[in-house]
């Protein structure tokens, strides 16, 4: 890595291997583990990385009992709407996540939902 790329951050180009084991690691039976799997895929995501393989997983973690785990998958789908990605499958999730205890996840499925309308994704589906 040259100095130029230091200076940037890690690449998508870096990181994109990454991503399979990560998206399994969001099924571990560890909170702390889900958790720092979807704090690195948001990472990943905000470094304009195509996540999008774990959507599915991102919305089933809109459920988990740590609330950190949810507000990082709302935070991911959040980035990921924001590549354009077709992520309309959490509409409904993230819709019920408006309505969180927690105001972080309520804020972060707020803001992808406002992503996904400015694209004309966020229609229900069925």
């Amino acid at each position: 890595m040259n100095n130029a790329e230091m200076k940037e951050g890690v690449t998508p180009r870096d990181i994109s291997p990454a991503i399979p084991a990560l998206i399994k690691a969001l099924e571990d039976k560890d909170p702390l583990v889900r958790h720092f799997a979807v704090t690195a895929l948001c990472y990943v995501a905000e470094r304009r990385c195509n996540i999008s393989p774990a959507v599915p997983a991102l919305i089933k973690l809109l459920e988990d009992q740590a609330p950190a785990v949810r507000w990082n998958a709302a935070m991911a789908l959040y980035h990921v709407a924001k590549l354009r990605c077709d992520i309309s499958s959490a509409v409904p999730a993230l819709t019920k996540a408006l309505n969180d205890k927690d105001s972080s996840v309520r804020g972060w499925a707020a803001e992808a939902l406002k992503v996904l309308r400015s694209y004309g994704r966020a229609r229900k589906k069925g």
